[in-house]
């Protein structure tokens, strides 16, 4: 198919396949339809937060800006949020704010609270952290009307910044199969790192999310987030719910859907445990769906040994983030030893540890 002709299906408001691959993969990308609110699918927009009102803020303002407005805007509080700061900013605009207090911080639990109080068709996730540009509901949300046979369960957005420059870095993460040094996903390696994507222009099917994502309602009901093996602040749930999703439907990305990740500092637990949740985000996400056994320790450690390598040649050379790259290296170290500790369903010891490095500092 020709530019030419992809351009002619986007104009006429048609669906366009085209099978290519990528990454040694089969994909499929295809060209939503033209929308507009009146013919948009019922929104819920869902936002886990704690203690972090001028992020917050700056996420709902993007979000008041959208081209296409949610039916509601959920916000999960696991702090302490005061509500009469926030209504304010809603009146006269036609969208629904609700805010659930959660007592005890989760990010996972707090989506599942979301996902049960949510009335739309579509779900939407998204970080309190984050800003939307105007078109990121709208651009989504064509995915999942132009998916007639409703065989897509979710869509993710670009993250920006990035620019997905090939690192000379590259031949080696794909030796020890770790994630890519750009922040472009999608796909696994068979250790549960992240895997680089060539990067398109065009929306195409994915393995899994990284960040925030939407779903149909039905899918996300179906297969909610794990709380408990992904209790308090803890990375990586929503890349294994995706890939516990991907087993029942496929997933989307769209480029086309932006939105730039500004991370708070604020609310985080200590770098370290951060790094080590990271260790464990990768084991996990197999550990939990494919079950290889002793398979699992040796796939993760082998992406562990690359991944203290590089951090060993940043902590030389890179004098400015010594100490990000000397966390990193500690990080790792304990979590290549402390691994069988990482599914806390396995023990009490297990439990503890976990629960424990999710609690924020």
């Amino acid at each position: 198919m020709t530019i030419t002709s992809q351009l002619r299906a986007k104009l006429l408001g048609g669906i366009s396949l085209l099978p290519i691959s990528i990454a040694h993969r089969r994909l499929t990308l295809f060209l939503p339809v033209k929308l507009d609110q009146s013919s948009c699918p019922s929104i819920s927009l869902v936002i886990p937060t704690r203690n972090r009102p001028v992020e917050l803020r700056r996420c709902l303002d993007s979000v008041l800006c959208q081209t296409i407005k949610p039916q509601e805007v959920i916000i999960v509080d696991g702090g302490k949020l005061n509500p009469e700061e926030l209504f304010p900013m809603f009146a006269d605009t036609g969208i629904e704010l609700r805010i659930i207090p959660k007592g005890t911080p989760g990010t996972a639990e707090a989506r599942n609270m979301g996902t049960s109080a949510a009335r739309g068709e579509l779900i939407y996730f998204i970080d309190d952290d984050v800003v939307l540009s105007p078109s990121y509901i709208q651009e989504i949300a064509k995915i999942f009307v132009a998916d007639r046979a409703k065989t897509i369960g979710g869509v993710q957005g670009k993250c920006l910044p990035n620019d997905n420059k090939t690192s000379p870095e590259g031949v080696l993460t794909t030796l020890f199969g770790i994630n890519s040094p750009d922040r472009f996903g999608g796909a696994v390696w068979p250790n549960g790192f992240h895997k680089r994507v060539r990067n398109v222009p065009v929306p195409y099917l994915v393995e899994v999310f990284y960040g925030g994502a939407t779903f149909r309602r039905e899918a996300i009901l179906a297969t909610p987030f794990d709380a408990i093996n992904f209790p308090g602040y803890t990375k990586g749930e929503d890349t294994e719910q995706s890939y516990r999703l991907a087993h029942s439907c496929k997933l989307a990305y769209t480029p086309l859907a932006e939105y730039f990740d500004q991370p708070s500092q604020h609310g985080r637990p200590h770098p370290i445990k951060m790094t080590i949740q990271e260790t464990y985000a990768a084991y996990k996400l197999i550990a939990l769906n494919d079950q290889l056994g002793l398979l699992n320790y040796l796939l993760v450690g082998w992406g562990l040994l690359g991944k203290q390598l590089f951090s060993i040649k940043h902590l030389i050379s890179d004098k400015g983030q010594r100490q990000k790259y000397l966390s990193d290296l500690i990080g790792q170290g304990i979590g290549a030893i402390t691994l069988p500790f990482a599914i806390p369903t396995r023990s009490a010891v297990a439990k503890f540890w976990v629960q424990w490095l999710a609690k924020v500092d």
